[in-house]
């Protein structure tokens, strides 16, 4: 498994060295130095500026938060950058689903400019995929974000700190309730002496699989655990 990761990280990066000169949008114009989008369509992006200040849930009204997270939450915060919209709801997937690594520069780019330098933490952990699934996609997605934000942070990437215990059924396909039933029990992890935890995945929906993973991690002795996502999902209109 050491040498696929290896093989893999020579892949990625040779894939990134031959991405397109042209805007990953429009198509047409040229594209800002490591961003690959051009400046209108990088200010075009649904940027998730009026979010709740807990868990990143785009908010309609004043950004004044809610009670989105219970006092006792094993997860202190969530941060988010961009609304799960277009045209981040076709690269994400693309990314996932069809090993387009065309995105991930400017994927890094974004996850890293919502970086606040005040943030203090021991250790970065992607959520992990179940070894059947990692096997059938060839690479984490979790992990290839995760990477940049360690190293902007200057902190261990613990990779191997969770593990994914079953190959579930896929979260995306389910309901809030269903999704909480789907992940009971669905990650370990070694045991941790209070470090304080940054997770990082691609999207959250309902944060079910960010708050489970951080329970796991509270009960093996971590610290403070807080979570950043490329994109979080907003709430459904009402009709």
């Amino acid at each position: 498994m050491r040498r696929l990761k290896q093989q893999l990280s020579v892949c990625i990066d040779r894939s990134l060295s031959n991405l397109p000169s042209r805007c990953l949008w429009c198509k047409q114009q040229a594209v800002h130095s490591q961003r690959n989008l051009c400046d209108q369509c990088y200010q075009m992006l649904p940027w998730n500026n009026r979010a709740c200040p807990r868990c990143a849930l785009p908010l309609s009204g004043p950004r004044t938060g809610h009670n989105c997270l219970p006092q006792n939450s094993a997860l202190e915060r969530l941060y988010a950058p961009l609304r799960y919209a277009r045209p981040l709801d076709q690269w994400i997937p693309a990314l996932k689903d069809s090993s387009n690594l065309n995105y991930l520069p400017l994927f890094h780019k974004l996850l890293c400019h919502a970086l606040d330098p005040a943030w203090q933490y021991d250790l970065v952990v992607p959520i992990p995929l179940h070894w059947r699934r990692l096997l059938g996609r060839g690479f984490n997605q979790a992990e290839l974000l995760a990477r940049p934000v360690a190293k902007h942070l200057a902190t261990p990437l613990a990779s191997r700190c969770l593990k994914r215990n079953s190959a579930r059924t896929n979260q995306k396909e389910l309901k809030r309730a269903e999704r909480l039933k789907n992940l009971h029990g669905a990650f370990s992890c070694r045991p941790l002496e209070g470090q304080r935890i940054l997770l990082i995945d691609d999207v959250a929906t309902t944060g079910a699989t960010l708050q489970n993973a951080a329970q796991c991690l509270r009960r093996a002795g971590s610290g403070e655990v807080q979570a950043l996502v490329l994109a979080r999902t907003p709430p459904p209109e009402k009709s």
